[in-house]
C-alpha cells in the first residue's frame, strides 16, 4: 500500500516527508519560498553519481528565485533489467517522478534535469503521453544532458569521467572554501551511490554511453513541451564540440534555446548560485513563449 508520512521541517526550511511505494519508498525533499514567482513547481533530476544532496544548494537557489524546489530520492535496488522498451533504473527514476507528483497532487512541473537525468525527464514525458496527459511536465531544461554525441562506448565514457575526475582533484585543491564543500559533497554522494548498487551503476553508465536524445527532443516539442539545453564549453564528459559536430550531422537540435557557458559538467552542483539560476531563468524565458 502506497502511503505518505507526516512531513517535517529541517533547519533550512525544506519539507521532508516520505511516500510509500511497493517499488521502494521516496524520500521527498519540497522547498516552497513565500513569494513565488510562478506556481509551477520545479523538480531537479539527478545525473549518474548524484542524489538530491549533491543539489542541495541548487534546490535552495531555485527557491531563491521564486520557484518552489523538489527533489526526491530514489531507491538503489534491483539490478539491469529492462521495463518495456525502457531501461529499468531510468523508468524507475521516471516513475518515482510521476509518484511524487501523483501523490502530493501536482498537476503540472516544471524539470530541470542534469546530466543522466535527462532520461528520466524523457521516460516520464512518454508515460504521461501514453496516459494522455502530457501537459503535466510544461517545460524542461536539460543541464549538460546525456545524448547529445550522439552512440557512445562505455570504454571511451569510463575514460573520459576518469580525465573529468582528475580535473576535478585538481580543481579541489586550488578552490575556495564553498567550492572545496560542495565539490567533497558530490565526491561523498557518487561514492554513495556507487557502492549501493555496483551492478545498477555499470548498467546506467552502459546506457547513458548508448543514449542519443536528438529524436526525443522533436518528440517532446510535439507533445507541446518547450526545452532548452545549458551545455558547458569545457565539459569533459560530453565535449562541446563533439556536441557541435553531432548537432550539425543531425541537421540541427530540436529545442526552443542553447545556453553556451564556461565551466565543466558539474557546474550546477559545484556553482549553483550561477548555473542553476541560469536554468530557473531558462525556465522562466520558456514560460513566457507559450503565454
Amino acid at each position: 500500500m502506497e502511503n505518505s508520512e507526516t512531513p517535517t521541517k529541517n533547519a533550512s526550511g525544506s519539507r521532508v516527508e516520505t511516500i510509500g511505494r511497493v517499488a521502494g519508498d521516496l524520500k521527498v525533499t519540497d522547498i516552497a519560498p513565500e513569494n513565488l514567482k510562478d506556481q509551477v513547481p520545479v523538480i531537479i533530476l539527478p545525473g549518474w553519481g548524484e542524489t538530491p544532496a549533491t543539489h542541495k544548494d541548487s534546490a535552495e537557489i531555485v527557491a531563491k528565485e521564486g520557484r518552489r524546489a523538489i527533489t526526491f530520492q530514489v531507491p538503489r535496488i534491483g539490478g539491469a533489467e529492462k521495463q518495456d522498451e525502457h531501461h529499468q533504473s531510468e523508468y524507475n527514476k521516471a516513475r518515482a517522478l510521476i509518484d511524487t507528483l501523483n501523490k502530493k497532487e501536482i498537476k503540472q512541473v516544471d524539470i530541470i534535469a542534469h546530466s543522466e537525468g535527462a532520461l528520466s525527464a524523457i521516460i516520464a514525458a512518454e508515460i504521461f503521453a501514453q496516459e494522455r496527459q502530457p501537459q503535466r511536465i510544461r517545460n524542461i531544461v536539460f543541464v549538460e544532458p546525456v545524448g547529445l554525441i550522439g552512440r557512445d562506448n562505455l570504454a571511451k565514457l569510463v575514460g573520459r569521467w576518469g580525465a573529468m575526475m582528475t580535473k576535478d582533484i585538481g580543481r579541489f585543491v586550488k578552490g575556495s572554501l564553498k567550492d572545496k564543500g560542495n565539490m567533497a559533497r558530490a565526491f561523498n554522494e557518487a561514492n554513495r551511490y556507487v557502492v549501493s548498487n555496483p551492478i545498477k551503476t555499470v548498467s546506467e553508465a552502459r546506457q547513458i554511453s548508448s543514449s542519443d536524445i536528438y529524436d526525443s527532443l522533436t518528440h517532446l516539442r510535439e507533445l507541446g513541451i518547450q526545452t532548452s539545453v545549458i551545455h558547458a564549453v569545457d565539459d569533459s564528459l560530453f565535449p562541446m564540440e563533439k556536441v557541435m559536430e553531432t548537432v550539425k550531422e543531425k541537421g540541427g537540435m530540436d529545442t526552443a534555446g542553447f545556453y553556451s557557458v564556461k565551466g565543466d559538467h558539474r557546474e550546477i552542483s559545484i556553482h549553483p548560485e550561477k548555473y542553476a539560476s541560469l536554468a530557473v531563468n531558462a525556465l522562466n524565458d520558456l514560460a513566457k513563449q507559450k503565454t
